[in-house]
């Protein structure tokens, strides 16, 4: 009987989370198709084949959905990242670093109208909701700092002329810069070459 009840419960948490996924994916195509300014929750249920009431059982209101799309992101983003540093051990760091920036640019490229999005929806939200959002950056902003940090650690500190994290924060300074140039139109290349980020960012930090 116990086992049973458990079985329920985790059957339930599983088809909970898969109506949640819905709903995010839903939210990001519509996103996509429409733009920020019109993006609403009656769009988003419609999309995702739900009434209003029952996407509101999910997300009580459009900023804890936003909140829950940029967490999922991140999430998504962190872990291509630890995938690329954890394998291809034989690669050098300026290999891995071109695969990273590749990754990470094709990454924000993707999911550009989001992050447009949130730009311009961090003037509407609540103080809880910014206070929330703040954690959450912060949060992975520390993560990724170990991370990258790890990485550079595991290859020979004499050929730097800085400490890791002062590596970590040129690196990611780099691609910030280029991220919003290129999203907000001052960067009219086509596409950005992962081996010129690369090549900038490494001319600067080694001996």
């Amino acid at each position: 009987m116990k086992g049973g009840t458990v079985s329920t419960k985790e059957r339930r948490e599983r088809e909970k989370q898969q109506r949640k996924r819905t709903i995010i994916k839903a939210a990001l195509e519509v996103l996509r198709e429409d733009g920020f300014a019109r993006i609403s929750m009656d769009k988003i249920a419609e999309r995702a084949e739900l009434s209003k009431g029952a996407l509101y059982l999910y997300f009580e209101n459009k900023e804890k959905l936003i909140i829950e799309i940029f967490w999922m992101l991140m999430e998504k983003l962190k872990k291509k990242i630890k995938d690329i540093i954890s394998s291809d051990e034989k690669l050098e760091l300026e290999e891995k670093l071109n695969k990273l920036i590749g990754m990470v640019l094709d990454f924000y490229s993707n999911e550009v109208e989001f992050f447009v999005f949130m730009n311009n929806a961090l003037i509407g939200l609540s103080s809880d909701m910014m206070q929330e959002l703040k954690k959450t950056a912060v949060n992975f902003s520390i993560e990724l700092n170990e991370i990258m940090e790890k990485l550079f650690e595991e290859y020979n500190q004499d050929r730097y002329k800085y400490s890791t994290l002062e590596m970590n924060i040129a690196f990611r300074g780099i691609i910030k810069n280029f991220l919003v140039e290129k999203f907000f139109g001052v960067y009219k290349q086509e596409k950005i070459r992962p081996e010129m980020l690369t090549d900038i960012f490494l001319r600067g930090v080694m001996k």
